[in-house]
């Protein structure tokens, strides 16, 4: 995790923060179980705390962490926990 925690510092270093990515995650991804693609192990799904605005999965086993299209960008311009009102 610490790398990934790197990339996303390093990331927000170089860009603006946007409150049109700081929305609440869709908690349906919760129920998600998908296989680690290294070593076919279920990878553990939860909300990425350094924003709280993406589910993400990752394998303890192979330190690896698993975002959808999109997420990575999601977690750089929502740096916090306030999230838009979703009207």
């Amino acid at each position: 995790m610490e790398p990934f925690v790197a990339i996303v510092h390093n990331l927000r270093a170089r860009g603006e923060v946007s409150a049109e990515a700081a929305h609440q995650p869709d908690w349906s991804e919760m129920d998600r179980r998908i296989p680690c693609p290294r070593c076919g192990q279920e990878m553990d799904t939860h909300p990425y705390s350094g924003g709280g605005n993406v589910v993400m999965e990752d394998c303890e086993r192979c330190e690896l962490n698993w975002l959808d299209h999109g997420e990575l960008e999601r977690i750089v311009q929502a740096p916090n926990r306030e999230y838009a009102s979703d009207v």
